[in-house]
């Protein structure tokens, strides 16, 4: 269920903000896809202090920056990348 998810919440109304937790939880979902795309590829961690997540913040900020993170860390690369957030 991860794809329509994703495409849902992109297709949102981009001027309404969402808590930080909601775009942390579609930064999973595409984390998810991701790994299914790009097996044993790359590590994904992250370390964020809870007391954020419930602010306001903008919708699809962060995926771009994992995108490419994702997309341009594993060009030529021959081993496992880490991804961290």
């Amino acid at each position: 269920m991860d794809l329509p998810d994703i495409l849902s919440y992109s297709l949102a109304n981009p001027q309404v903000s969402v808590s930080i937790q909601d775009e942390i939880t579609y930064i999973h979902k595409y984390v998810e896809i991701q790994r299914f795309r790009f097996p044993d590829s790359f590590y994904y961690f992250e370390e964020i202090d809870n007391s954020v997540l419930p602010h306001a913040f903008k919708r699809l900020l962060l995926q771009p920056l994992l995108e490419n993170s994702i997309s341009h860390g594993l060009q030529g690369v021959d081993h496992k990348m880490w991804v961290d957030l």
